[in-house]
């Protein structure tokens, strides 16, 4: 993927993206995004570590609801936006 564009109220924002598929090739990042189905929290949760070094919010998508829940035995909950 070349890069991200996320259009907002004030300007579209260019974000630099990579696809990796080893955490330990993660770097800390602003922001993580987790899009995983409801049983695979804990294989997302390795690479919390590596990406969330400078407290990055967590933001879940999965459909339905206690994503706070299922994702605070991994992280900081106050990071956490369902």
């Amino acid at each position: 993927m070349d890069g991200l564009t996320v259009k907002t109220p004030d300007g579209a924002v260019q974000v630099k993206a990579k696809n990796l598929t080893d955490p330990a090739c993660a770097e800390a990042v602003d922001w993580v995004f987790v899009a995983t189905k409801t049983y695979d929290a804990q294989g997302a949760a390795s690479w919390f570590p590596a990406l969330c070094k400078k407290n990055a919010p967590v933001a879940v998508f999965q459909n339905g609801v206690e994503h706070r829940e299922r994702f605070a035995p991994y992280l900081n909950p106050e990071l956490i936006l369902p």
